[in-house]
């Protein structure tokens, strides 16, 4: 109720008074910069659903990356397979736009699911499929490869509250917006969470603009979760989740850490070229003290169209993750630190990166980027470009009491995307190590280094995909394939493993949250998934969607009692075969 109550105060009072003193700057008083930051398109896979109007919505298929509109933003017109125009905004985060008020709930998408996540599934093996229903699927519903450059599932009921305000004048330009998302879990559960509220403080040294170099100070004063470091989200690091903070759009989501994450950087650019500096801070528990300390993190990066085809980007950070809570190492300094670098040639599509770093900005002149539908003008266009990320954290030491030693992981994706009058492909090879995978867990033990015993592998995952748009239906049409070997962690004991109940020695870590064990003496394989999409957009704003997958899992399992009465300790495999479907009708506006 209070939530609700809250809305209801935002929307009737500030948000009435707000509608009634907004004006939007004349339109020569406020160009369309694109700086070297943010021009472009990108280069990863985009909102799955983002065709064929444009708007990244639930149902674009063929793509390893959103399945159903960010609600952080959407690609340009034109910008095929990917998430958002890196070079929109001045400032070196992508610009994003609502209808033509300064301030509005922006950016809403409905959703109405109904699924059979598993029609094959076995009842004993967990997550256990609810046959069929309507709602959010459940994980079963999402595949390796959906979602690979955002941090949605895409079947979320959302929109997100802006209160916007901007003022240029010649040399300056100020703007802010107090962001708020509202993320419908149920009837009575409503999720209130920041969505990357800003103020932005930006001078251009011609004031006529006609020169486009400026520096822009970007402030967040509750979030810095989209200022991050690497370029597909998937693989990306540097946000709040360093810090220890609960996941707001996964319910009941709890973390060691409540407080805000703030953060600032100030950036210049150049129109072919920009770097930035930035900062984070918040509060963290020492273990030793029990009293909250201060931390900070502080980030740099920079990029350059070397030519008109190729651009090259770096960035990296520190970050001071508190004290080590081994008991050996109590109280000691837990640092992170690292790099990520990206080289991308293109022809005829810009470079971009994942809508989730974008600003949110309700801003009148940039209404044609969001309701576009998505351009074929025909003739071929391209872009591939590798990603590369080295990071280092401190960590107990398991060979040597009361010592630390720097545990080192890595990831790295290769994105290709054509298009081809209206047909479109597209290619994604990722790899990350299991000490990327769990580096803000820490590690696995908690706070220990990898004992050198372990043997641990990485993860390889691949999608292949394309699709067609029939422009006299409003019809697209597509095709995805994957292949995905997980990562494993595997101990001389079945008590190596923290939380292990069975006998079983070897960890499959999907990710750092979703986590399985091997029967005895089995090791890891790859699984392959396929799904078939169908999209008939109605308009710039609605949309059916049906979704058909299958998925060939060999490291599904089941655990069985080791009595009537005793608990789960053996691990056996179960069905390696997933028959799904979803049905969606979905508007956004």
């Amino acid at each position: 109720m209070l939530r609700l109550a809250f809305v209801a105060l935002v929307v009737c009072t500030p948000l009435a008074a707000a509608r009634a003193q907004a004006v939007p700057p004349p339109a020569e008083e406020v160009p369309v910069a694109t700086p070297a930051s943010d021009q472009g398109a990108p280069l990863r896979s985009a909102p799955r659903r983002a065709e064929p109007d444009g708007a990244p919505e639930p149902g674009a298929p063929l793509r390893s990356t959103p399945r159903r509109a960010e609600p952080d933003g959407a690609p340009e017109p034109g910008a095929p397979l990917r998430s958002a125009p890196r070079r929109a905004e001045p400032d070196g985060a992508p610009e994003l736009s609502s209808p033509p008020r300064s301030s509005d709930f922006m950016d809403t998408r409905l959703n109405f699911t109904c699924a059979d996540e598993d029609m094959l599934r076995d009842p004993r093996v967990l997550p256990t499929a609810p046959g069929f229903h309507c709602g959010r699927p459940n994980p079963l519903g999402i595949l390796f490869f959906d979602n690979y450059d955002t941090r949605f599932t895409g079947f979320e009921t959302l929109t997100s509250l802006s209160l916007y305000k901007r003022w240029s004048d010649r040399h300056w330009d100020f703007e802010g917006g107090v962001v708020i998302r509202i993320n419908e879990f149920s009837e009575s559960s409503i999720g209130l969470a920041d969505g990357g509220s800003y103020i932005r403080a930006a001078y251009w040294f011609d004031p006529e603009r006609k020169d486009p170099t400026h520096i822009a100070l970007i402030a967040f004063p509750v979030s810095s979760d989209r200022m991050r470091l690497g370029y597909s989200y998937r693989i990306s690091w540097g946000g709040s989740p360093e810090f220890f903070t609960a996941n707001p759009d996964i319910p009941g989501s709890t973390g060691p850490n409540s407080n805000s994450v703030p953060g600032a950087k100030l950036q210049l650019d150049t129109g072919t070229a920009y770097a930035y500096v930035g900062m984070k801070s918040t509060l963290l528990l020492n273990p030793v003290t029990n009293e909250q300390e201060g931390v900070l993190a502080f980030l740099a990066g920079a990029g350059a169209d070397v030519t008109d085809m190729l651009r090259v980007e770096v960035n990296g950070g520190v970050f001071d993750r508190g004290k080590n809570e081994a008991q050996d190492v109590l109280g000691q300094a837990v640092t992170l630190y690292g790099a990520s670098a990206q080289v991308v040639a293109h022809q005829g599509m810009p470079v971009g990166s994942s809508i989730d770093y974008a600003l949110y900005r309700n801003e009148p002149l940039s209404i044609a980027r969001l309701f576009a539908k998505e351009a074929y003008p025909g003739g071929l266009s391209w872009s591939i470009g590798p990603e590369v990320t080295v990071i280092a954290q401190t960590l107990k030491d398991p060979n040597a009491a009361g010592s630390t030693r720097t545990q080192v992981g890595h990831a790295g994706d290769l994105n290709l995307r054509l298009k081809y009058d209206t047909t479109r492909l597209h290619l994604d090879l990722m790899t990350r190590d299991l000490a990327f995978i769990l580096h803000s867990i820490p590690s696995l033990p908690t706070y220990w280094d990898f004992p050198d015993s372990y043997r641990t592998s990485d993860e390889l995952f691949a999608a292949l995909g394309g699709d067609q748009f029939f422009p006299d239906l409003d019809l697209t049409t597509g095709l995805t394939i994957g292949l995905d070997k997980p990562a494993t962690l595997t101990s001389p004991t079945a008590a190596g493993i923290p939380g292990n109940l069975t006998s079983s020695t070897t960890l499959v870590v999907t990710d750092q949250n979703t986590r399985s064990v091997l029967p005895n003496g089995e090791d890891v394989a790859l699984k392959l998934a396929v799904k078939a999409t169908v999209r008939k957009s109605f308009g710039d704003a609605f949309a059916a969607i049906v979704d058909f997958y299958y998925q060939y899992d060999p490291n599904t399992v089941r655990y069985e009692r080791s009595s009537s009465e005793g608990t789960f300790t053996t691990a056996r495999f179960a069905s390696f075969d997933q028959l799904g479907f979803d049905v969606t009708l979905q508007a956004r506006f």
